[in-house]
């Protein structure tokens, strides 16, 4: 009943809302045997699914193609259809999109278009502080997110000429504006 009510408690014609609360507990219902087909017959030892997007890495090509085949029969069985854009492709060489990265065996890298939106948006709160400005509560609160957003992912060369930079340049102004200054010099860090 509960299940029924969120499926068609929408208007008519609509679907549910992206990033409804319901999403992630209903994928993991609906694809709980596709999960159990992968792991436990296909012993995939590396598999990871997001809601609907899952990811199996193998050595052969021949392998995955069968998980694919199998897959793809169980998910008709049940009343769905994979994407017609899966693809099987070397991680080495491309790496893994997932949640905002680029996952690689050995490293980790932020997307390139959150990279370039980062550089844009602190890039610009650097020239106005570097102009004497202070930074608006939208630049410290991009400050803080991308600075959570780069802790996940090899990024010290970023991480330098954006948000250090935004950081250093930060503290020197509200250090330049105490009463101080004039007084002490800052601590390096």
């Amino acid at each position: 009943w509960l299940t029924s009510t969120i499926l068609h408690g929408f208007h008519e014609g609509d679907e549910l809302p992206l990033g409804n609360v319901t999403s992630h507990p209903l994928a993991n219902l609906v694809l709980d045997d596709i999960d159990r087909l992968i792991k436990e017959e296909m012993h995939a030892r590396k598999y990871v699914r997001f809601l609907d997007n899952g990811w199996v890495v193998g050595k052969f090509t021949h392998w995955l193609r069968r998980v694919q085949s199998r897959v793809s029969r169980k998910m008709r069985a049940i009343g769905l259809t994979m994407k017609s854009n899966w693809q099987i492709y070397p991680v080495e060489s491309r790496g893994i999109k997932v949640l905002g990265y680029r996952v690689f065996h050995k490293y980790i890298l932020l997307v390139t278009k959150t990279k370039k939106r980062l550089q844009k948006y602190l890039g610009e709160a650097i020239e106005r502080m570097k102009r004497g400005e202070d930074p608006t509560q939208l630049d410290l609160g991009r400050y803080h997110s991308y600075c959570g957003v780069l802790k996940y992912c090899n990024s010290w060369r970023l991480s330098k000429s954006t948000t250090r930079l935004f950081e250093r340049l930060w503290k020197a102004r509200t250090w330049m504006q105490s009463p101080q200054h004039r007084t002490r010099a800052p601590s390096s860090s």
